[in-house]
């Protein structure tokens, strides 16, 4: 198992406060590397990568937020230069669409690292992280394809939806991020797939029926709009023809979770990002929720989702329940009264720095839950609580 190079020099060795911290995550950085070269298929291949990135970001998120962006920034950076060395190119597991990641992913890479361009090239790594979810996604949708690609014989309508459900879930993580480009990506690569299945031969009459729509949405955008509000759009038509798959047999859009994340996205998405991912590791699912949901049909999804779910995750950071308190419309306050009055499970979990402020009525409750402690020290030990808290079984 490699080991972090003693020989690399971190800028961030020179400050104390931060030295150990760049260190060690480094050191984990390289351990979830070790694991790479195992990958057999695609899918496992991007998986992994997508464990390394989310590592990065969970431990180069709160150096940048206390404070330190050349640490942050040698840790994205170490990520980044470690994986191109590392991911085996000559074993069959690297598709076209993870080499042209990986050939955008050096760009930040080619200008050496210094204090003044640190802040830019930290955020140029991070926007490429978060994107990689359309990666993972296109590589689980090829895979679920392919399978009945090879098999020849007529799709069937699960075989639809199966591929809007993959497309629909990675989606929501972009959306998270607002990559409208990468959800864009995404959900027109799924509705190629969709056109080439429903086109395997005997026709399937009802397969046909219902991936019309999205074949029409093809010829409407032949290519993916590279300008903003164009991909935001070309993302919504998209994911508005996917619902309507869904809803034909009235199913949810998205499996049931054994848990809802709600948090503010100011000072808690790297948390919330974290958590999903570890619990996911652990074989539960999580719906990871955003705060100012307002667009399309999101809303009423995450109400669904609730109310599917036994419990809810409450991420506790700083100022997270401040508009709670101001307005009565706030989708966090709604969320967490949806949740209290379908009897749901609420864990909050409480980082070093919040302050409960003076609560409506309706929210005092929560100053009597029982809670956890977000630590990165005992990040782990955190994650083993919360699972436990929650009390479910694996969904997967």
């Amino acid at each position: 198992m490699p080991s972090t190079p003693q020989e690399i020099h971190f800028l961030s060795d020179s400050d104390e406060k931060f030295a150990s911290r760049v260190r060690a995550a480094a050191a984990e950085i390289s351990t979830v590397l070790s694991l790479i070269p195992a990958a057999h298929s695609p899918v496992e291949l991007a998986q992994q990568i997508n464990k390394l990135f989310h590592t990065a970001i969970h431990h180069g998120a709160p150096i940048w937020n206390d404070g330190s962006r050349i640490g942050c920034c040698e840790l994205y950076h170490f990520a980044s230069s470690q994986l191109l060395q590392t991911v085996p190119r000559t074993n069959g597991s690297v598709s076209e669409i993870l080499a042209a990641f990986l050939d955008d992913l050096l760009d930040p890479l080619r200008e050496p690292l210094t204090l003044a361009n640190a802040p830019a090239k930290a955020w140029e790594l991070r926007h490429r992280f978060d994107r990689f979810e359309a990666v993972v996604g296109i590589e689980e949708l090829t895979a679920l394809a392919n399978v009945r690609l090879k098999r020849g014989t007529s799709a069937s309508v699960d075989d639809i939806r199966n591929l809007v459900i993959v497309s629909v879930e990675h989606g929501m993580s972009l959306y998270q991020v607002e990559d409208w480009l990468g959800c864009a990506l995404l959900h027109s690569f799924c509705a190629q797939q969709m056109v080439a299945l429903a086109q395997i031969k005997p026709l399937n009459r009802e397969v046909q029926s219902l991936v019309r729509p999205v074949g029409e949405l093809l010829a409407k955008y032949p290519k993916v709009p590279l300008e903003t509000d164009l991909a935001k759009r070309c993302a919504w038509d998209f994911y508005e023809a996917f619902m309507d798959i869904i809803k034909e047999d009235g199913t949810s859009p998205v499996p049931q979770y054994d848990a809802v994340i709600s948090y503010r996205r100011d000072g808690g998405s790297y948390l919330a990002r974290a958590i999903h991912q570890a619990i996911k590791d652990r074989g539960h699912q999580t719906f990871l929720d955003v705060d100012e949901m307002n667009a399309g049909p999101f809303p009423d999804q995450l109400r669904r989702n609730i109310e599917n779910s036994p419990a809810m995750i409450l991420l506790l950071t700083r100022g997270a329940l401040d508009r709670c308190c101001q307005d009565g419309e706030d989708w966090v306050r709604r969320e967490i009264l949806h949740a209290r009055d379908h009897g749901k499970i609420i864990i909050p979990v409480i980082a070093p720095k919040f302050k409960f402020p003076k609560l409506p009525p309706e929210l005092e409750f929560l100053r009597d839950l029982q809670g956890v402690p977000a630590s990165d020290d005992f990040f782990e030990a955190m994650i083993d609580r919360l699972i436990r808290l929650m009390g479910s079984t694996s969904r997967r």
